[in-house]
């Protein structure tokens, strides 16, 4: 029978931040309450039965010493999914220090930038776009430039 989720004794919950990466980060989870990598999975089995998580979010003790000993860097969000449940820590704390938030809000910053731009172009008069497209054009041929790699000799 699988043991139930044992209550934080040791000190207070930590924040993400504090910890080096992930694999740092889940084992303090882990040790905090007390749970050995076999009651990791299992907890993950009784979920699964529960139908609170859904097959591809099983994970092995096996999977979970090799992303504490970082031979897996990069776990699934749906791993990293069931793992926060069994910590009763928020998702996106989890997929944040694993990388996966920065990636995208960087992205949506960027396209929000970028957008913000796109609307002054109506306001724009005939000469200020036409320098605009004089600029994208130069920016584009010295990516090409760089893309072919540095003159030799």
């Amino acid at each position: 029978m699988a043991k139930k989720i044992k209550e934080v004794k040791k000190s207070p919950l930590r924040s993400s931040e504090e910890f080096r990466d992930l694999a740092d980060y889940l084992y303090y989870l882990r040790t905090l309450r007390d749970m050995s990598m076999r009651d990791v999975e299992e907890e993950a089995r009784r979920l699964f039965k529960k139908g609170k998580i859904k097959k591809d979010g099983l994970v092995s003790y096996a999977y979970i010493s090799n992303i504490e000993s970082r031979r897996v860097s990069s776990p699934s969000p749906v791993i990293l999914g069931t793992l926060a449940l069994i910590f009763n820590v928020d998702h996106e704390m989890v997929l944040e220090k694993a990388g996966y938030l920065d990636k995208k809000r960087s992205k949506i910053e960027e396209d929000v930038a970028f957008t913000l731009m796109l609307k002054e172009v109506p306001r724009m008069t005939d000469d200020e776009k036409q320098s605009l497209l004089d600029y994208i054009d130069f920016v584009k041929s010295r990516r090409k430039k760089y893309e072919k790699g540095p003159k030799k000799g």
